[in-house]
């Protein structure tokens, strides 16, 4: 039998709104969890912004939204779903010098022009067709079933071919007279994940080779023989640019955040210098120089597919989905057409752009606000926070909406628009657990909204309170009390003249115990302020009964080497995460 209480709120991500803003700001609610997304422009003399709360009354759980329609609907900047002519699934899409796009299916490939209408369908002599590249009028490809790399003319005829036989090809691109391609190799998780391999198709010389870089999730097509490829290590995903002609290395951009380990294909576009990234979430636009990246088409699926792929040029952008069997197209030029009539969020918190309750409230409030667009600037470098604080001090108004963890120095320097005005987001605010309305307020002002809260909780093991014979108040109780529970708590049960049974398991933090003593240290300090007053017989008193759990062994951290568990049946108290 087990049962939880004593809650602490220890830890809130905060959403500020700039002097710099767009004038508006959505809510959207579920369950416990609540994520709130603001913004305000300084408005003119007399002027007040729009505000919406929950467009529509909408409390519909995630679970409810229509992906299909989110995604075969046209929507602004210009998402539009392509109809082709051929019922097969498309099984890869490629650009051509020509301006056209070409999509590659069993037996077939199809010519589509900027407006996704099919001008030309090419038989192709494939049995099973896996992989497209394209250079004039020239189409590299791969037959699985017969195990032979082609290169097909514009007539359907075989212009020159190779035996290969390749791991599943997970893309080709044409590169200065090679052609560069991605095979699957072992699998090395339940997820799918595995180590695959670059090979290089020499058309000259009609060899085929592995190209000498390991690691490799996805690669790219620069300018002339280079290319920019993906690696990946435990943790993190890297970028290189390697010449393909000359075999080498010629720069290492570091950690660039691809959608953590999600995203399936990168595509760089030579117009506009950007990288084009496919997840499972849609396609962001990314500045490998600067780290930062912005959303481009988002959908809402739960079947993603590692054949899922993005090509670029000039503003087409055009998107393979193999897990809806469609092809999309966007005209990036309406990405800045429209820029004002786009909400930017700028952040470090790749969940912020991904999780289902903020994709769910940004589609409310596109659909409340016609020609209104939320955009994600995703900052994936490790100085985030010294980043924002730059701009906000050059006053760049290049984002609305931002992301911080500790909001002293922009509350300090009054870097936020007061939200105080905005009576439902006031409303809202004190409807959920108390204190976190409290913790976006200074001065009567709230400077920023929760976008993640997690609450710490003690679970009461009940067995092992049965067994020692103690009872545990049903609501508040004091830090003495806590200590003479712990007193009581500490017992020997397996009769080895040892007392095993602790309040609390042995951790490397004490994190709850660690958490209450900070909110007394809150007590004593504004950081606002810049002052502090420890000099009190409370905080003193506080002190002394902190140091009597260790010097009485009430309380113990692990120890080196000894491994933890989740539910350690010699403590009273087992700790919970909730978020």
């Amino acid at each position: 039998m087990y049962r939880r209480f004593i809650v602490f709120v220890l830890s809130v991500v905060l959403i500020l709104s700039l002097s710099a803003c767009s004038g508006s700001q959505t809510t959207s609610q579920t369950g416990k969890q609540t994520t709130t997304q603001a913004s305000g422009r300084t408005p003119a003399s007399g002027q007040t912004g729009d505000v919406i709360v929950d467009p529509e009354g909408a409390e519909a759980p995630v679970k409810t939204v229509d992906t299909e329609k989110l995604v075969t609907t046209p929507v602004k900047p210009g998402v539009q779903q392509i109809s082709g002519e051929n019922e097969n699934k498309p099984v890869d899409i490629a650009l051509g010098d020509n301006g056209l796009a070409y999509a590659a299916f069993q037996d077939s490939i199809q010519a589509f022009d900027s407006k996704g209408n099919v001008v030309s369908t090419i038989k192709i002599p494939m049995k099973m067709c896996a992989g497209l590249a394209v250079n004039n009028d020239i189409f590299y490809t791969y037959d699985i079933k017969e195990g032979v790399l082609k290169a097909i003319g514009v007539k359907g005829n075989v212009i020159k071919q190779r035996e290969a036989k390749l791991t599943p090809v997970c893309k080709m691109e044409y590169v200065n007279g090679k052609v560069v391609i991605l095979c699957q190799g072992e699998i090395i998780s339940p997820a799918g994940d595995s180590k695959k391999q670059l090979k290089v198709w020499d058309i000259a010389d009609n060899s085929v080779d592995e190209l000498p870089v390991s690691n490799s999730v996805s690669f790219a097509k620069c300018k002339d023989s280079q290319v920019f490829i993906v690696t990946r290590n435990e943790y993190d995903n890297s970028l290189i640019l390697y010449d393909v002609k000359k075999n080498k290395k010629l720069k290492d951009y570091g950690r660039v955040e691809f959608g953590n380990y999600d995203f399936m294909d990168i595509s760089y576009n030579t117009d506009d210098g950007m990288m084009y990234c496919t997840d499972y979430r849609g396609v962001k636009r990314i500045n490998i120089d600067e780290k930062s990246n912005e959303t481009v088409y988002t959908r809402i699926s739960s079947a993603p597919s590692n054949s899922d792929k993005t090509v670029v040029t000039g503003n087409l952008c055009m998107i393979l989905s193999a897990a809806e069997n469609s092809i999309f197209k966007t005209d990036l030029s309406k990405l800045t057409k429209n820029s004002g009539n786009v909400i930017t969020i700028y952040t470090d918190n790749w969940a912020s752009t991904t999780s289902l309750d903020v994709l769910y409230a940004k589609k409310l409030f596109e659909k409340k606000f016609p020609g209104k667009n939320i955009k994600f600037n995703l900052y994936s470098g490790l100085d985030y926070e010294s980043k924002l604080n730059v701009k906000l001090m050059a006053g760049e108004k290049d984002f609305d909406i931002f992301f911080i963890n500790n909001p002293v120095h922009c509350v300090r320097n009054k870097a936020y628009w007061d939200l105080s005005g905005y009576a439902p987001l006031a409303a809202d605010l004190k409807k959920i657990q108390t204190g976190i309305g409290e913790s976006c307020t200074y001065n009567k002002a709230i400077f920023g909204v929760p976008f993640d809260i997690t609450i710490f909780s003690w679970q009461l093991n009940e067995n092992l309170a049965k067994s020692l014979g103690v009872t545990v108040p049903e609501r508040d109780w004091t830090l003495e009390q806590f200590y003479d529970l712990a007193k009581k708590a500490r017992k020997d049960l397996n009769g080895d003249g040892k007392a095993d049974t602790f309040i609390i398991a042995p951790d490397k933090k004490i994190g709850i115990l660690r958490g209450i003593i900070n909110q007394y240290n809150a007590l004593h300090l504004d950081v606002f302020k810049g002052k502090a007053s420890y000099n009190n017989s409370e905080f003193i008193e506080l002190l002394k009964l902190l140091k009597k759990f260790y010097s009485e062994d009430l309380i113990q951290e692990m120890k080196p080497g000894v491994k933890w568990t989740l539910r350690n049946e010699n403590a009273l108290f087992w700790e919970q995460q909730d978020n």
